[in-house]
């Protein structure tokens, strides 16, 4: 039985009371309320935030909103699902993501976008014959890939910087 620091690392799906699903509930009905909301707005803001301002979004006020329903809402799941993983399902693919929109093309994003979603089925069948938790293999593997994506960014900057270019006559 997972309890103290495993369970607040893996979480604790048979361990939860009602009054936590209670709470979760109402945190989730909130966080979709808000989105339902400022949804139009908040995408608006986090694709252009200076063309937003000139269009009268309160983009701060928008941020600090969005960040404090994203803080309420992990701090529900991590209890039950653990703060490894939902660490692993928030941070890192958004870093994969960052390493490969900095440098490599559209194919290149798409493949870690997609390796991203496959996180928790991947680490669902590594699962299958051991004994430790599924967030353990899904933090694994999405950091895995993202030491992957940063090596092969790293050594792919390496040789474009070794690329002799012949200077114009």
């Amino acid at each position: 039985m997972l309890n103290g620091l495993d369970s607040l690392l893996f979480g604790t799906f048979l361990g939860i009371t009602s009054r936590q699903v209670t709470v979760l509930l109402v945190v989730a009905t909130l966080a979709i309320l808000f989105i339902a909301a400022v949804g139009r707005p908040l995408f608006f803001a986090s694709v252009d935030a200076d063309v937003a301002r000139a269009g009268g979004v309160p983009v701060a006020l928008l941020g600090f909103f969005f960040l404090l329903v994203l803080g309420l809402s992990v701090a529900e799941t991590s209890q039950i699902t653990g703060a490894l993983l939902v660490f692993a399902l928030l941070v890192t693919p958004a870093a994969t993501a960052h390493q490969l929109d900095s440098a490599a093309g559209a194919r290149h994003r798409a493949l870690g976008h997609d390796r991203s979603r496959r996180y928790p089925g991947s680490a669902s069948h590594s699962r299958t014959f051991s004994i430790y938790p599924v967030g353990f293999y899904v933090t694994s593997l999405s950091f895995a890939l993202y030491v992957f994506v940063r090596v092969g960014c790293a050594l792919g900057d390496r040789r474009r910087r070794n690329v002799l270019v012949p200077e114009p006559a």
